[in-house]
């Protein structure tokens, strides 16, 4: 009898041994990541007088239905918008765009991470001093995938156009495509025009399926990539001289249309995480219309601060935050004042809203 007891106190004690390993050891695992946006826009113009350094000032930007990124154990987010109607750029380089449904997704899991971004009925109006450009479509699809195999990590990516047409001011068509795009960086139409009097020059590049990867330095066992479904260059540089200095002025309008992003570790080392959950919330105006813009900042018991930027229609939303804390909300806005809230975060929160107090 004492023997089998001693036995079974051995096994036991065996069992607690290793589960307390198991518990406290980091394990081999898979890590995932993504990100997924609709449409992102952002002009810069770069000034330099004579031979002085040259000043870069910055625009406004534009981002639609932004899944933000994935955490690293993998999951799924996604973003959409019904309709967009915004203004791009700044002048002389200045845009419209109105498209219908923007969806956005990005997931990793079982040994894959994959993102989509599709933009349906696109209207982009690019303009500049020395003519206008439309460019529409009724679709622009990217897809971004990759996975775990024998011979290691693999990313690829495709963009799928439906009925692509440039046309100019005076409604000649420049360009036309329908199809898939497989080629890295297809260049589906470029042009450059100049002033009668050679002061400014205009170019305007239009490439479909860009694809970038980061350097991994031969590690076969990671890969990533990003492929831009649409990417819209517009760029006029103007001269003047006065007194004898030249100065020149560069306009640079980038616009991305359907931008997705995978990427993988099949032999990543992490440990057990805590449970996490999301909170979301609009941020609103003194009228009840959503601001957009705002930046709301997340603050743990730690001072550890997180932000996101609201959309157009005024939504914020932040992603794998640890469950089981207190945390404070704040808004930061040029033209409002908002009352931080304090939350003990237990759940899942959303219309966590906030209104101006003054």
């Amino acid at each position: 009898m004492m023997k089998k007891e001693n036995r079974m106190f051995m096994l036991l004690s065996i069992a607690v041994m290793m589960f307390l390993s198991l518990a406290t050891t980091q394990v081999q695992a898979q890590t995932f990541s993504g990100q997924a946006i609709g449409v992102l826009s952002t002009t810069t113009t770069t000034t330099q007088v004579g031979a002085g350094t040259p000043t870069v000032t910055a625009g406004a930007t534009v981002r639609l239905a932004d899944t933000t990124p994935l955490p690293p154990r993998g999951g799924s987010l996604s973003a959409g918008v019904l309709t967009a109607s915004v203004n791009l750029g700044t002048a002389p380089v200045t845009g419209t765009l109105n498209t219908g449904v923007i969806q956005t997704m990005t997931s990793g899991g079982n040994g894959t991470s994959q993102s989509q971004a599709r933009v349906a009925g696109l209207n982009l109006l690019v303009g500049t001093s020395l003519g206008t450009n439309t460019i529409t479509a009724d679709a622009i699809t990217t897809n971004t995938m990759c996975v775990c195999g024998a011979a290691g990590a693999t990313c690829t990516g495709t963009t799928d156009i439906a009925n692509l047409v440039v046309r100019s001011s005076t409604g000649a068509v420049l360009a036309t495509f329908d199809g898939r795009v497989t080629a890295s960086g297809a260049t589906l139409f470029t042009a450059t025009a100049t002033s009668p009097n050679q002061k400014t020059t205009t170019t305007i590049t239009i490439i479909a399926n860009e694809q970038t990867r980061t350097n991994d330095n031969g590690d076969t066992t990671t890969d990533n990539i990003t492929v831009n479904g649409l990417r819209v260059i517009v760029t006029e540089t103007t001269t003047s001289t006065m007194a004898g200095i030249t100065t020149t002025t560069t306009t640079t309008s980038d616009t991305i249309i359907a931008q997705a992003h995978s990427d993988i570790d099949c032999d990543a080392v992490i440990g057990p995480t805590a449970a996490s959950a999301t909170i979301s919330g609009r941020v609103l105006t003194s009228k009840g219309r959503g601001l957009p813009g705002a930046t709301v900042v997340l603050t743990n018991q730690n001072g550890e601060v997180k932000y996101a930027v609201t959309n157009p229609r005024g939504y914020y939303r932040f992603a794998d935050i640890e469950v089981g804390e207190d945390y404070f909300l704040s808004v930061k806005s040029k033209r409002y004042v908002f009352a931080t809230q304090s939350i003990s975060f237990t759940e899942e929160l959303a219309d966590i809203d906030f209104m101006p107090t003054q």
